[in-house]
Order: structure tokens, then C-alpha cells, then sequence
């Protein structure tokens, strides 16, 4: 419906869900199939049909999310910009999940993953880290790393 309506598990009187139409147009098609099962008639859409559009928009999805990742960096990486060099962000080190081997540290009070260039150390560990070089435009980013006393 375009009108709000109410939602009892919020307990709101009014609601109104919208989100992006690539996250929901798989459940669109297959709604589509299910209703045309349930009225007896055949399917709108043949099993390689589906397969072919559903292939299509999985790859549109995955670069949407890679776009929304890198645009949730950006201005993660402007707002830490604006806070100025030498601030501090709590951290801990984690497995570089693209290169084996690798630590990132990840700021959890930003949700930021920061390459180490120059610090290694045991994943799990705890860190302060203090921001000394950021180019939200190049995305680049230097920290300090102050291991965390025990």
C-alpha cells in the first residue's frame, strides 16, 4: 500500500518500509511465481529465465554493495579527516581476509578497517591507534599503533 499503516511487532501506529528496489526484487520474481503456482497457472517465468535474471541481479547487487562500502569509507574517512591528526581510535587486529597473513586493524568505534604498513602483531590484540596522515579522496589512511597495556 503507499499509505503508512500500523505495525503491531513495533508497536507503531504508523509504518512504512522502503528500502532499495535491488534488495527486494528477487522476492519480487519469486512472489510472482508463487502466486501464479497458487492460481493454477504457469510460472511467468521459465527456470533458465529466472536463473538469467537472477545471475544478472546478483552481480548488480554485488557492485551496489561494493559502491555502498566504499562510499560508507569515504565519509567514515572525512568525518576522522575533520576530527584533525592525532586522533585516537580503539582497535584491534584482525586477519586481512583478502591476503593471508596480513593484519588490518579494526577501529571498532567506526567500523574502519586500517592497513598497517608498519606494525604487525598477533590477531586479537588490542591497539590505540593515533591518525597520523588521511586522504579521504585516495582513500589513505596512517596510523600510529600504541599497544594497549594488559
Amino acid at each position: 500500500d503507499t499509505r503508512p499503516g500500523s505495525h503491531a511487532v513495533l508497536a507503531a501506529s504508523s509504518y512504512v518500509q522502503c528500502s532499495s528496489p535491488l534488495r527486494r526484487y528477487g522476492d519480487l520474481l519469486t512472489q510472482r511465481q508463487i502466486i501464479a503456482a497458487l492460481r493454477n497457472q504457469p510460472p511467468p517465468l521459465s527456470k533458465s529465465s529466472m536463473q538469467r535474471i537472477m545471475s544478472r541481479y546478483a552481480q548488480t547487487l554485488r557492485r551496489y554493495r561494493a559502491l555502498d562500502r566504499k562510499a560508507r569509507r569515504y565519509f567514515c574517512l572525512l568525518w576522522l579527516a575533520h576530527r584533525g591528526l592525532g586522533t585516537r581510535l580503539r582497535a584491534q587486529l584482525v586477519e586481512d581476509p583478502a591476503r593471508k597473513g596480513r593484519t588490518l586493524a579494526f577501529a571498532v568505534d567506526v567500523a574502519l578497517e586500517i592497513e598497517l604498513k608498519r606494525y604487525s602483531g598477533p590477531v586479537g590484540q588490542w591497539v590505540d591507534l593515533e591518525i597520523e596522515a588521511i586522504d579521504p579522496t585516495q582513500d589513505q589512511i596512517q596510523a600510529l599503533v600504541h599497544p594497549c597495556p594488559l
